[in-house]
């Protein structure tokens, strides 16, 4: 091969003969480029180099012409980029119907491990398959996006149902909400909450927010109402950050009275058990957001 057609099938490959590996190996299942050639500085010879294979070892350089017989293959069929293979996109899942399959019956000692009553398990949809609870995921304007896990006998254990994507536990009705909607850190928080006669939905982890809360709040028609948003954060690191990104998301779609409360305990919980809400109330007042 001249060095005119060698540089020419390179350029038809779209490959950089400057870059150290550039090629895919003939000599192997290489699916990243780990090959390149080169061209000698003295006598303008063109070789070839795999800097992982088995073939050049003890000679670090082959020449290309040799490279090209024992191949039996044209340079450029080995130069050409990998096309990236097809991703095959999972089959929807019928989030309702996978729940429908399961009773409410055993889902009330979830609520007893939590501190919190039937009607509010119920008002959050949770099943229970014999096993383990199974808690929906909702994005407001798709539905149940997916289910969360909690395995019984260690509620701690939270394992997200294979195909679910993340967004809200959102409990029926929140939508009516009158003076402030709680958006806290998780399942059991917004439970919590609601358990203690507020509204509340619960984002996905301690990092989630999306536009998923907008739309919460446009259900609620809050910006009509004037409705406080108050985004709970748990006393660490990863939920005081992740309650400043969700609340800067708000205010900058113009819900102006979001604000960040960082309860004075361990979690909400904590907080509502210590003195039954009445600090909730004191700080809803003092913010102007109930009389």
């Amino acid at each position: 091969m001249s060095r005119a057609a060698l540089l020419d099938a390179l350029a038809q490959a779209g490959t950089d003969v400057s870059r150290p590996s550039s090629i895919r190996c003939p000599f192997h299942d290489d699916r990243h480029p780990s090959a390149a050639v080169k061209q000698a500085e003295k006598t303008g010879e063109w070789y070839f180099v795999c800097y992982v294979c088995e073939w050049n070892r003890g000679k670090r350089f082959g020449n290309l012409r040799s490279v090209l017989r024992a191949t039996g293959r044209p340079l450029v069929e080995f130069v050409h980029p990998i096309r990236p293979e097809k991703k095959v996109m999972p089959a929807p899942v019928d989030w309702n119907a996978a729940l429908k399959r399961f009773q409410h019956d055993n889902a009330t000692a979830l609520g007893v491990r939590i501190g919190v009553g039937d009607e509010t398990i119920r008002r959050f949809g949770v099943r229970w398959n014999g096993k383990e609870w199974l808690i929906p995921v909702w994005q407001p304007k798709e539905g149940i996006v997916g289910i969360q896990r909690r395995i019984a006998g260690t509620p701690d254990l939270k394992i997200t149902m294979k195909g679910s994507r993340w967004g809200y536990f959102v409990p029926d009705g929140y939508h009516e909400v009158k003076y402030v909607l709680f958006v806290c850190e998780g399942f059991s928080d917004a439970a919590a909450m609601c358990h203690a006669g507020y509204q509340a939905v619960g984002r996905f982890c301690a990092t989630h927010h999306d536009d998923g809360i907008l739309d919460a709040l446009e259900a609620c028609d809050a910006k009509r109402k004037g409705l406080g948003v108050a985004v709970m954060a748990d006393d660490d690191k990863a939920g005081a950050a992740g309650a400043r990104a969700c609340c800067k998301r708000l205010q900058a779609a113009g819900y102006k009275r979001a604000i960040i409360l960082t309860p004075p305990a361990k979690d909400i919980r904590e907080w509502l058990r210590n003195d039954a809400g009445n600090s909730v109330k004191t700080w809803l007042r003092g913010c102007g957001m109930i009389r």
